[in-house]
């Protein structure tokens, strides 16, 4: 992932990594460390709208592994993140349902 002004291609990559897992071409555990090692990166580059995007998806997956989240559970919430990051310029603390 390449640090400033990168915005778009940071959210295109995570809503790409999101549809890999849903397709059945990622595991979890594979997305979960890919967000967690981009949101250090993301973390210097001071990025907000970006941040809060992989925020957004961090805790869905942190959530999801605390409650014991069924798949479906999971991937529900995954598909909802997804489609917001067609959207990245939106308003990050709003996920349409």
């Amino acid at each position: 992932m390449m640090i400033g002004g990168f915005l778009m291609n940071a959210v295109s990559d995570l809503r790409a990594r999101i549809l890999s897992f849903l397709a059945g071409r990622s595991s979890l555990s594979s997305l979960s460390s890919w967000v967690l090692e981009s949101l250090l990166e993301l973390e210097e580059s001071e990025d907000r709208v970006a941040l809060a995007q992989f925020y957004c998806v961090a805790g869905i997956l942190a959530e999801a592994s605390h409650a014991e989240w069924s798949d479906e559970g999971l991937r529900r919430e995954l598909e909802k993140a997804a489609h917001s990051l067609k959207y990245p310029l939106r308003n990050p603390e709003v996920i349409p349902t």
